[in-house]
């Protein structure tokens, strides 16, 4: 999934999401801050955005990056 449109991202189950308290429902999906990963790419923009804000929650994107894709991001530093 190269593009994740509005409608997509609204459609995603919970499970793929960072932050699935702030990924409840639809309307909460289509907002920033839940960081959506349903697939590598998306992990890994997530855990960039998640840098370069200086996130609170930058560790556990990380950590829930790398349960989600082990071979993409076990062999990285945290």
């Amino acid at each position: 999934m190269a593009k994740l449109t509005k409608s997509d991202r609204e459609n995603l189950p919970k499970s793929d999401f960072a932050v699935k308290s702030k990924a409840k429902t639809k309307d909460q999906k289509g907002e920033s801050g839940n960081y959506p990963m349903p697939d590598a790419a998306h992990a890994k923009a997530a855990i960039g955005l998640a840098a370069m804000h200086h996130s609170p929650q930058l560790a556990h994107i990380k950590s829930v990056a790398a349960k989600k894709f082990p071979g993409v991001f076990n062999d990285r530093r945290k």
